[in-house]
C-alpha cells in the first residue's frame, strides 16, 4: 500500500511539472511531505531526508515561521538527519522545532520532549556545550513544574538532559560530576532501567 501511495504521489509531481504548476505551490510541498512519511516507514532514511528538505524549502516560501506546518517539518527533519548520520544538523533542526513551538505553545510537553532529542545531540557540538545547553533547557523545565498538569512526563525528561548532560561529561573525563547528573536522573526517573544501568558503569 505504501509503494503504490509513493507510487500517486510520484505522479501527481510529474503532472504538476508538464502542467507548469508553480514549484513553490502549496499541493508540491505536501506531496514531498507525505513521500517523507511513506520513504520513513519504508526505511529510506535518505529519500525520506531529502523529500522533507525539498517540502519544507517549499513550505518556507508559503508559511510564516511559526505555523505549526513549518515546526513539523523542523521535527521530522532532525530525525531524518540523525538516522542519516547528519548529527549537528539533527541538533539544529530539533533545537530550531523546540524554540519555536516554545514560542506558539510554552508549556506544551511536546516542547520539553523535544529539547530532550536536541539535549542529547548536543554533545556533537563539543561536551561542553552540551552541558550549557543541557543546564539552560533544565531551567526551562524546572519553570514549568506544577504549570504543565503533568509533572511525572516533565520529571523524565528532565532526567533524559540529565543523562544526556551526564554522557558529556563522561566524555571530558569529569566523572564524578558525571555520576552526580545521572544520580539527579535516577531521583526524577527511578524505574528508568538505562539510567538505572549508566549509573552502575559509572560507580
Amino acid at each position: 500500500a505504501s509503494s503504490q501511495a509513493l507510487s500517486l504521489f510520484n505522479v501527481a509531481l510529474q503532472i504538476a511539472n508538464a502542467d507548469n504548476i508553480d514549484p513553490f505551490d502549496q499541493g508540491v510541498a505536501i506531496c514531498y511531505f507525505y513521500m517523507s512519511l511513506i520513504y520513513d516507514q519504508q526505511g529510506e532514511c535518505e529519500n525520506a531526508f531529502n523529500s522533507c528538505i525539498t517540502s519544507t524549502i517549499i513550505q518556507e516560501r508559503l508559511s510564516d515561521q511559526l505555523a505549526p506546518e513549518i515546526i513539523i517539518r523542523y521535527s521530522l527533519l532532525a530525525r531524518y538527519s540523525k538516522l542519516t548520520n547528519r548529527n549537528k544538523l539533527a541538533f539544529a533542526f530539533a533545537d530550531r522545532s523546540a524554540n519555536l513551538g516554545r514560542i506558539i505553545a510554552p508549556n506544551h510537553p511536546w516542547v520539553g520532549i523535544e529539547y530532550t532529542v536536541a539535549a542529547d545531540l548536543a554533545i556533537e557540538i563539543s561536551p561542553e556545550f552540551a552541558v550549557r545547553y543541557g543546564e539552560d533547557k533544565l531551567k526551562y523545565l524546572e519553570e514549568l513544574a506544577g504549570k504543565s498538569g503533568n509533572d511525572e512526563a516533565l520529571n523524565k525528561q528532565m532526567a533524559k538532559i540529565y543523562q544526556s548532560m551526564s554522557k558529556a561529561l563522561l566524555q571530558s573525563k569529569k566523572l564524578n560530576e558525571a555520576l552526580e547528573k545521572v544520580q539527579k536522573a535516577l531521583e526524577l526517573d527511578p524505574q528508568n532501567e538505562e539510567i538505572k544501568g549508566a549509573c552502575e558503569l559509572i560507580k
